[in-house]
């Protein structure tokens, strides 16, 4: 019989509000436990003999939360993790697709990521390339496609993506997800009706700043005008629609405006009255462009960590962790996003950077294998000491994968954790601070 041990995925915690806290990555559990029984956990790491004080049910219960495991069981989690992360990589039941019909915006905001991209919008050659493309590749993949309407801001070229959408019409393919992500300032009526006869379940919006002029400071035209009033009356004007879609808004988040997110969060579910179909969330600006005259003051990671643990305790979401099998659209091999010309990325921040196209609609011969290659199967978590020693591994999809190889391309070292493992001991805290509360109430 294989000798027992404690799990090397156990995280002990003396917190001084809480008492002892006890989470182990190998089960996903979370346990508070007496004084004496902690320091028997943290003595048994060296000395697995000391538990042989306890009773056979005590025993049994930590097995059960794999406490107490074996190194096969700990080899078989990451085996499964492992698999399970190949198998959702390389899956073939879809196609998912990011279509980019333009370049093209209507705003000029300081911490754009596609800032200096040239505008350019699909031609009826691409278009219809496109839409070969999509069929010939959908054979491959039950016909069942995912798509999300990106830019640029796409609703500048509807006209487009009606084009594109009457196509495939025509042909025997299931449209499971239909998905736009717009800044809003084009979501009148005639463009909203469109966006449901094509079956839109899902618009993400961004805002940023909870007052007009907070945000107005960031999110503004190119003629310099104002955009909240417009884009929030155009959301009004969608949420009166008894259509069943999804509407996502991210609120912009740095360091200048953190402290309006519990404000705008509270504004806009009384302005919505609630809707479940609205969900609002905190989106972190990071700085691809390097630029440090574009009037943002962005997080530190730490910084990042400890305000998205603060606004879920405040607003009462903290999200307990778990294991989102998946990772994004770089890392799966049926995801793509296709530029304006035809051209084809894995990463959306690699948009309008020639030398990170990974192929083209146009010629099937011409793949860059290489970086299809990094984004698929190059670095990976499993390879990483850091990653797999760490308590957790098993919620975790081992950090961004375009931060991942920029850090080797670049010798950078950008940190890759989740906000969680940045601030485990706070988080921890928080976390079991806020379900005491509900379970009290209840």
């Amino acid at each position: 019989m294989e000798k027992n041990i404690i799990s090397p995925y156990l995280y002990a915690l003396e917190s001084k509000q809480h008492g002892y806290l006890v989470y182990n990555g190998l089960s996903n559990s979370f346990i508070k436990v007496s004084k004496e029984f902690y320091k028997m956990l943290k003595d048994a790491k060296t000395n697995f003999d000391v538990l042989c004080e306890l009773d056979t049910d005590t025993i049994n219960t930590l097995k059960e939360i794999k406490i107490i495991c074996t190194k096969k069981d700990v080899q078989n989690a990451i085996n499964k993790k492992k698999f399970l992360r190949d198998y959702s990589k390389f899956q073939h039941d879809s196609l998912n697709l990011t279509i980019v019909p333009t370049t093209a915006c209507n705003f000029q905001c300081p911490y754009c990521y596609e800032k200096g991209i040239e505008y350019k919008t699909m031609s009826e050659d691409t278009i219809a390339k496109l839409v070969e493309f999509i069929v010939e590749r959908s054979e491959k993949t039950q016909k069942k496609l995912n798509i999300t309407w990106y830019g640029g801001e796409p609703l500048l070229a509807v006209g487009k993506i009606k084009k594109i959408m009457s196509e495939l019409s025509k042909h025997n393919l299931q449209v499971v997800s239909n998905g736009i992500i717009t800044n809003a300032y084009y979501l009148n009526k005639e463009n909203f009706d469109f966006l449901k006869i094509i079956k839109t379940n899902f618009i993400q919006v961004t805002l940023d700043g909870s007052t007009p002029q907070s945000h107005n400071n960031k999110r503004f035209c190119k003629d310099g005008s104002g955009s909240w009033e417009i884009i929030l009356n155009n959301i009004d004007e969608i949420l009166k629609s008894d259509y069943n879609f999804h509407l996502a808004i991210r609120c912009n988040i740095d360091k200048n405006n953190k402290d309006e997110f519990y404000e705008i969060n509270k504004y806009l579910q009384k302005r919505w009255n609630n809707s479940e179909r609205v969900s609002i969330y905190p989106g972190i600006l990071t700085d691809h462009s390097k630029n440090s005259n574009n009037d943002c003051s962005f997080f530190s990671s730490m910084e990042s960590s400890t305000f998205l643990i603060e606004e879920g305790v405040k607003n009462k979401n903290l999200k307990y962790l778990e294991y989102n099998i998946g990772g994004c659209s770089a890392t799966q091999f049926n995801s793509y996003l296709i530029g304006p010309e035809g051209e084809l990325y894995k990463c959306w921040n690699d948009i309008g950077k020639e030398e990170k196209t990974v192929g083209s609609i146009f010629d099937k011969s011409k793949l860059n294998s290489e970086i299809l290659l990094d984004y698929l199967t190059a670095y990976p978590m499993f390879e990483d000491e850091m990653c797999v020693d760490c308590c957790l591994f098993f919620v975790c999809e081992g950090g961004c994968q375009w931060e991942r190889i920029n850090n080797k391309i670049s010798g950078e070292n950008k940190n890759l954790c989740s906000y969680a493992k940045l601030n485990l001991d706070k988080y921890l805290e928080s976390y079991y601070k806020l379900k005491t509360l509900t379970n009290e109430k209840n």
